[in-house]
């Protein structure tokens, strides 16, 4: 027999085996050696050739076995932890079988893990799913502004629950429901009412929208003022150094001075010219727009003294004269300040329209519907809507209504005395581009442009920083009158300061009377309640359901729980209704407890006082305003305001308790007056006093910043005219003129910095 390689069949080795393929041990041993390593399966075995020997028939094949896999010789078999088969799929339902019930006190933690990572997974695809909803939203909202109201309507009236509806759909909306019940073959499948709410919301998104859109707006308009601003400052300076060139001897080049090249210089001067109006496009627009419409303001002004220096520039190069010297730095500067001033108010207008749009709960500081005699009341409550805050951004400020009256009387008056000296017959006459352009370079003066928008920005920077935003300077001047401020309990306390000092039982046990005591001081959001609510979840003390919840005098709160009177207040309160109060107790801030015809307990109550609310009290009534304390607290009396706050009678106004309590009670929901009060840092008490009297410093600033500059218009047109009339040649001077110009500039920005001294 032929012998080779791998002849030995894959099958279990015996005697029987061996002698039917007829083979030796020495042929065994080598088919062994000659095996590769690591054992591989092994090939199929060839037929057996034709030998000598006879070969006897082979039984057929048996079965076989599975193979076992054997160690390998040189490595020792390695320990696999074996881990558990998870439990066959039902294949009927598609659903695991339900898990064998486990021992008591073991936890299944693969059960738990599978829950987590669905979860996670279910949070994943929902989070991903909600971006792409707003990322196409607001590719629809960049398409038409309309659109993303009517997709979000939607998507509230589909919310489960959710939707609030205002008082007066609901009662529509019940009528409704009773008239067309549930079921009916023929109900209405939009009532009226919700038609109504989706109308608000339609309403509010729009608004919003808009919102947004003013934001994004004025933020372009921020960077491009900013920078058209530093253009138009560089574009001066080079005026303004050929102004001062001959009276400090600068070292001008010969090529652009006006004694050596007067036409090169006129070229370069009109040139730079060009510049400044080219960076101030939008002064000189609404400038000119509004002369044609008759509708002036200080940008008319700036107009009115750019072009008749730039046509004087033009008068010289056309017919060749150059006998008077053109001054354009003075209306280059005017361009310059105007860029300035819309430049802090589109920077303070976009900080206020951001924090409006993200912020999504805040109040409000505006005057009260009800006013105590003939004098208003402002006070600090929730907003009723946001909607109208942008609306004084377009107001015009206290300046702007008098820029509008003076400002064609100064035009007119500088045309009519640049008419009469070009017309003179005494001595050289100038030309009347001249006379008007040195005239009308002193009516705009840089006052008019920072008189009002310099001390908004500092008051709005400073109220920043205290949570308050401002809807445009108008609103301050609607809030500078001195008037009543009302004030509240949490005003004079906040959260945590008002504190349980002791609880004295007279007649009953501690978890009951305090129990009455917080659900009936609760229920009257009185500031009381929230030491007696915290000590009611220390007892572990249950809040009831409060009816016939009176206020009385002087000072008391009462009401029904369970059929049971209950009678919370101060001593003289208690006395009043007929209850003895024992005369060991003298406390001047305590809390009296009485249920029917007998006296529970005694609590003793502690006042923080914080240093910021005693200060803005006082500044309140420095600067002529009265604190009128619209409070639940009882305890709240003369003596206390005044040995807690050093308030005296005479500065303030305490009324009796159910006009405190009525006083709250409107004060509770104002509308949008501009103002927007958020999460104030010190307090909305001081937040409030620091508004109302920046108010009014801001009015004060306004008023006097502008009639200085009023005035120095008044003398510059003057001036200019003394100087055209050619009466004061000598001193009319460019570099005089500069001087004046700019000096006038000072007293505009020392009141805008006294605006914050307080």
């Amino acid at each position: 027999m032929k012998k080779g390689p791998h002849l030995l069949p894959d099958l279990p080795i015996d005697d029987s085996t061996v002698r039917d393929a007829g083979l030796t041990v020495d042929d065994i041993v080598e088919e062994f050696r000659s095996r590769p390593r690591p054992v591989e399966p092994l090939a199929t075995p060839e037929p057996p050739k034709e030998t000598d020997e006879p070969i006897k028939e082979v039984p057929e094949p048996i079965k076989k076995p599975p193979k076992e896999k054997k160690p390998k010789a040189e490595k020792p078999p390695k320990v696999k932890a074996v881990k558990e088969k998870k439990p066959p799929k039902d294949k009927k339902q598609g659903k695991e079988p339900p898990p064998e019930p486990l021992e008591e006190g073991v936890i299944d933690l693969e059960a738990f893990d599978a829950a987590f990572r669905r979860t996670r997974i279910q949070r994943r695809v929902l989070k991903e799913r909600i971006l792409a909803d707003n990322a196409r939203e607001l590719r629809l909202a960049r398409r038409n502004d309309r659109k993303i109201s009517r997709i979000r309507v939607v998507k509230i009236e589909n919310a489960v629950g959710g939707l609030p509806i205002p008082e007066s759909a609901k009662e529509e909306l019940a009528a409704e429901k009773a008239k067309n019940p549930v079921g009916s073959r023929f109900a209405s499948p939009t009532s009226n009412a919700l038609r109504k709410v989706r109308i608000i919301y339609r309403m509010r998104e729009d608004r919003r929208l808009k919102q947004a859109n003013l934001e994004r707006r004025i933020a372009r308009l921020e960077l491009s003022v900013a920078a058209r601003m530093t253009m138009a400052f560089l574009f001066s300076l080079p005026l303004v150094i050929f102004a001062l060139a001959d009276s400090f001897e600068l070292p001008l080049p010969e090529l652009i001075s006006f004694a050596a090249n007067p036409r090169i210089h006129l070229w370069v001067t009109l040139g730079i010219m060009a510049a400044v109006m080219l960076a101030g496009y939008d002064v000189m627009i609404s400038g000119i727009v509004n002369i044609l419409t008759l509708r002036f303001n200080a940008d008319s002004l700036t107009a009115l003294s750019v072009i008749p220096s730039v046509g004087y520039c033009v008068y010289c190069l056309v017919t060749g004269e150059y006998q008077f010297r053109p001054l354009c730095a003075m209306p280059a500067l005017a361009v310059a300040f105007s860029l300035l001033g819309d430049r802090i108010r589109h920077s303070t207008y976009y900080r206020s329209l951001r924090a409006c749009i993200k912020v999504k709960s805040c109040r409000t500081v505006a005057r009260m519907k009800n006013k105590i005699g003939r004098d208003t009341v402002y006070a600090c409550g929730h907003s009723q809507g946001r909607e109208r805050f942008e609306d004084g951004i377009f107001e015009q400020g206290p300046s702007e209504t008098s820029v509008a009256v003076l400002a064609p009387l100064l035009s007119a008056a500088a045309v009519f005395i640049a008419v009469a000296a070009s017309s003179s017959e005494l001595g050289d006459r100038p030309p009347f581009l001249w006379c008007w352009s040195i005239i009308a370079s002193f009516i705009p003066a840089l006052g008019f442009f920072i008189c009002e928008s310099l001390p908004y920005g500092l008051l709005s920077r400073r109220l920043r920083k205290l949570g308050v935003y401002i809807g445009g300077g108008n609103v301050l001047k609607k809030l500078s009158k001195p008037a009543y401020v009302a004030v509240t309990d949490s005003d004079l306390f906040p959260e945590k300061t008002v504190t349980l000092g002791g609880l004295k039982m007279l007649s009953s046990d501690a978890v009951h009377a305090v129990s009455v005591a917080a659900s009936v001081l609760s229920a009257s959001g009185s500031g009381l309640a929230e030491p007696f609510i915290g000590a009611a979840s220390t007892l572990f003390a249950p809040i009831h359901t409060v009816t016939e919840l009176e206020f009385l005098e002087p000072g008391g709160i009462t009401g029904v729980i369970e059929n049971r009177r209950v009678y919370v207040g101060n001593a003289e309160f208690m006395r009043f209704q007929g209850f003895e109060i024992p005369p060991n107790i003298r406390l001047r801030t305590a809390v009296f407890i009485a249920e029917n015809d007998s006296l529970l307990a005694v609590a003793a109550i502690r006042y923080q006082v914080s240093k910021a609310n005693e200060y803005a009290l006082s500044l309140l009534v420095h600067h002529g305003y009265v604190p009128v304390f619209a409070t639940r607290d009882f305890n709240i009396t003369p003596e206390f305001l005044l040995s807690r706050f050093g308030l005296r009678k005479g500065e303030y106004l305490l009324q009796d308790y159910g006009s405190r309590v009525a006083l709250d009670t409107d004060r509770r929901e104002l509308d949008c007056s501009g103002v927007l009060v958020v999460h104030p840092r010190l307090g909305y008490l001081t937040a409030s006093a620091q508004l109302l009297v920046g108010a009014r410093r801001y009015r004060k600033a306004v008023f006097a910043g502008f009639v200085l500059s009023l005035l120095s218009a008044m003398i510059g047109l003057g001036l200019g005219s003394l100087i055209v009339m050619r009466v004061w040649t000598e001193l009319a001077t460019p570099l005089n003129m500069l001087i004046y110009y700019v000096l006038w500039l000072l007293p505009p920005l020392v009141f805008g910095c006294w605006i914050n001294k307080y």
